[in-house]
């Protein structure tokens, strides 16, 4: 299959854009993985993000995508994540995510 009919996923909705859960500002989120399905990329593999408040990040594990880290602000936020292989110039695939983060409450 070609890269661009390619599929992202979030492992906790198996779905693209999807809301995740709630995060809540100041506390750790919990780590998820996002993963492709179709299109044929050369590894190694890199996964990235934009539009992510800030704190946190989509890294790479073993060729899955690692989102992770505690948000530190409040907001809606549509973020983009993205997979690309190691051909130049790379193959790449993109799928978009919702994140709610709500305010902590003191």
């Amino acid at each position: 299959m070609h890269p661009d009919q390619c599929t992202l996923t979030n492992a906790l909705t198996g779905t693209t854009l999807s809301s995740l859960p709630d995060g809540t500002t100041g506390a750790a989120y919990p780590s998820l993985t996002f993963m492709a399905s179709g299109g044929a990329f050369v590894p190694p593999v890199t996964w990235s993000a934009t539009g992510l408040p800030a704190g946190l990040t989509v890294t790479t594990a073993n060729s899955v995508g690692m989102f992770s880290g505690t948000p530190a602000q409040s907001g809606t936020f549509d973020f983009t994540v993205q997979l690309s292989d190691a051909l130049t110039p790379p193959r790449m695939c993109s799928g978009v995510f919702r994140l709610p983060s709500t305010n902590q409450c003191l």
